[in-house]
C-alpha cells in the first residue's frame, strides 16, 4: 500500500514515492426494502436490481473469507525498517505474537480478560450493565431529578510509573466533575499502552489499571 511503503522509505531516509488516489468511485447504498441506489460522480441509478447487485458482490466478497485453505506455520521476513532496529528488535519480532487490529486496535482478548481478572474493578449500583457482565455497551440508570454530566480526558504519560500514572489520570479527569459540582459515578477507561512482548504489554496495563481502579475506588466511582 502507498502509506505503508512511504513510511518505510520516511523512516529509512529514502525519496517518497508520488500518489495520486482516483477521483470517482462507485457507490452502492442498500435501502433496507430490496432496493438500491448506484452513483458515481454526478451520475445515478437506482431500482430492486441495484439491491440484486449490491447483494452479490457482498456474498461474493464474504466467500472469500469462508473455507479458508491451512496457513503454513512460517515468519514473514523482516521488514527493511526492522532490520535498521538492529538484532534486538529482529529477536523480539520473532517471540512477538500477531498484534490484535481490531476495533481501536486493542490488545488481546486473553491479556484483557486477565489484567481485569486480577485489579478488583470498583462498581456502584446505578450500573445495571457493567464488568460484572460485560456485553457491547455499559447501561447506567441515571436517578430521577438528576442531570447526567459527562467529559472525557486523555494525555500521554509523563512518568515511568504507570501505577502512579493511572492514579494522576483518574484524578485528572475527576477533576472536571468536582469543577461542575458533579459526583463521578461511572468512568469508561481508554488505555494506550506501548507495543512489546505479551507479558510487557499485559504487565504494564495491569499496573496502570490498577493504579485508576485504586483512584476511582477513592472516590467511589464505578470503572
Amino acid at each position: 500500500p502507498p502509506l505503508l511503503d512511504n513510511l518505510q522509505r520516511m523512516l529509512l531516509g529514502k525519496p517518497l514515492k508520488p500518489f495520486v488516489p482516483q477521483k470517482e468511485f462507485i457507490s452502492i447504498l442498500g435501502c433496507g426494502d430490496g432496493y438500491g441506489i448506484l452513483s458515481r460522480g454526478p451520475w445515478a441509478l437506482e431500482g430492486r436490481w441495484v439491491w440484486r447487485l449490491k447483494d452479490w458482490i457482498d456474498k461474493t466478497w464474504m466467500s472469500m473469507y469462508r473455507d479458508l485453505p491451512e496457513m503454513e506455520q512460517r515468519l514473514p521476513p523482516p521488514s527493511e525498517v526492522a532490520k535498521s532496529s538492529g538484532a534486538a528488535a529482529l529477536e523480539m519480532l520473532k517471540h512477538a505474537p500477531m498484534r490484535c487490529g481490531g476495533c481501536g486496535s486493542k490488545v488481546g482478548a486473553t491479556v484483557l480478560s486477565r489484567v481485569m481478572q486480577t485489579i478488583d474493578p470498583p462498581t456502584r449500583p446505578e450500573v445495571l450493565v457493567g464488568l460484572e457482565s460485560p456485553d457491547d455497551a455499559a447501561v447506567v440508570q441515571c436517578p430521577a431529578g438528576k442531570a447526567l454530566v459527562q467529559t472525557v480526558d486523555f494525555f500521554r504519560s509523563f512518568i515511568d510509573d504507570p501505577f502512579v500514572f493511572g492514579q494522576v489520570a483518574v484524578h485528572h479527569a475527576l477533576s472536571d466533575c468536582h469543577a461542575m459540582g458533579a459526583e463521578p459515578v461511572t468512568a469508561l477507561a481508554m488505555v494506550v499502552v506501548p507495543y512489546g512482548l505479551e507479558d510487557k504489554v499485559e504487565n504494564t496495563l495491569r499496573q496502570l489499571m490498577a493504579g485508576a481502579c485504586k483512584a476511582l475506588k477513592e472516590s467511589k466511582c464505578a470503572l
